[in-house]
């Protein structure tokens, strides 16, 4: 007798790039990840493609790589309302998985009655506070994202406030942590650097920071900060990774605190994790994230860190549990977590810069406290494997 050959669901998932940030690294790892579990394909806007993937990617625009101008975007939007729809009237998948806010509006609106919805969850719509749709964001979930058969919120933070804020039922919302490949990390972060780089850590004490440069990663406050630093240690160094649109804003800045000498702003890094790991303390003063993907990575680069109180994944990564607001920094087993700055931006620096500053010399001054930090994150880097990820995904796919 014949033996049934069953076949793997198959999934697509939605996000407008496949390059350059958190949730698209997770993308490309959950296509890797699940492969052998299910046919997954992706759907792109646009044809940026940088990371690694499985499967067929198919492009809303082919041969473009970002939408020049806010109408061409919207354009966008509509025709991606009309090739999804399109998908699910003819079954073309089972599940639609969307990892983007916008990606989650139109996921919804096209319906799930012959396919399973699921969306990603990074941040509450009214968090995006540079974002000109977030009104329309903020409607749409409160008001229609309970329509989906199921969600995944990157911390356990993001999910509470999904159910306080939007009333969605707790039973279809779960908490998935973004995995990263911790032994891809290990190996990279063993390459040498080559001469030009090693002169950024002459002499040594050396601060770094990675993200875009934009308004959410707090580097503007970082440099006020860091100028109180270079006061106590005048051979202090700062390192920022990433590019980004306040580029030209935080290198006059960096001049107007006259630590122009100490700052190196390195741009985008192929391998940023061999510069993480021969710095001494990294820095992530995030005004609001989702998870933290920067924290998670500098901690498996074997780095102490400091990490701003936003919402919500540095408290999870940090294993800090209470639900107060702090005012001071508090020091865990695993790093620091320091008050979220913001508001002012000229003149003295504010409490919490403050304490930004004072955290980042004690630290950088206590070296059984850095080494006591890298050896407690050592034993628990599991937390973060992609085949712990890749399990919990898959219980929610089916």
């Amino acid at each position: 007798m014949r033996e049934r050959v069953l076949m793997k669901k198959r999934v697509l998932m939605i996000i407008p790039v496949l390059s350059g940030g958190g949730a698209e690294r997770v993308v490309s790892y959950l296509t890797m990840q699940l492969k052998e579990r299910y046919q997954i394909d992706i759907l792109l806007d646009y044809d940026n493609v940088g990371y690694a993937y499985s499967g067929k990617i198919m492009r809303i625009n082919s041969g473009i790589k970002r939408a020049p101008n806010s109408f061409n975007e919207l354009c966008t939007y509509i025709r991606k309302f009309f090739v999804l729809r399109k998908m699910k009237k003819l079954q073309k998948y089972d599940c639609y998985i969307s990892h983007s806010a916008i990606s989650d509006l139109l996921n919804v609106m096209t319906g799930n009655k012959k396919c399973d919805v699921i969306l990603t969850l990074h941040v509450k719509p009214t968090n995006m506070k540079q974002s000109r749709i977030s009104v329309i964001l903020d409607f749409f979930s409160r008001h229609f994202m309970k329509k989906a058969d199921r969600m995944i919120a990157v911390s356990e933070g993001v999910r509470r406030e999904y159910i306080r804020d939007y009333s969605i039922p707790p039973e279809k919302i779960v908490s998935i942590w973004n995995g990263t490949d911790i032994n891809e990390i290990r190996r990279k972060k063993e390459e040498p650097l080559p001469p030009e780089k090693q002169q950024w850590f002459v002499p040594e004490r050396t601060v770094v920071t990675m993200g875009r440069l934009c308004e959410q990663k707090g580097q503007y406050y970082l440099l006020r900060a860091f100028s109180k630093v270079v006061e106590k240690i005048p051979d202090a160094r700062l390192l920022i990774l990433g590019e980004g649109p306040l580029k030209k804003n935080l290198v006059e800045l960096a001049v107007e605190r006259n630590i122009q000498n100490n700052v190196i702003f390195c741009g985008f890094q192929k391998n940023p994790f061999s510069v993480l790991a021969a710095a001494d303390l990294f820095v992530f003063p995030s005004l609001w994230e989702g998870f933290g993907y920067a924290l998670e990575e500098a901690i498996c680069c074997g780095l102490p860190c400091i990490s701003s109180d936003f919402q919500y994944g540095a408290r999870e990564i940090l294993h800090y549990n209470s639900g107060e607001k702090i005012t001071d920094a508090v020091y865990t087993d695993l790093g620091v977590l320091v008050p979220v700055c913001g508001g002012e931006k000229k003149g003295a620096l504010t409490a919490a810069e403050n304490v930004l500053a004072d955290s980042i010399l004690k630290v950088l001054a206590d070296k059984e406290y850095r080494q006591s930090v890298v050896e407690n994150n050592e034993k628990r880097l599991a937390e973060f494997s992609l085949e712990i990820m890749g399990d919990r995904w898959a219980e929610v796919i089916g």
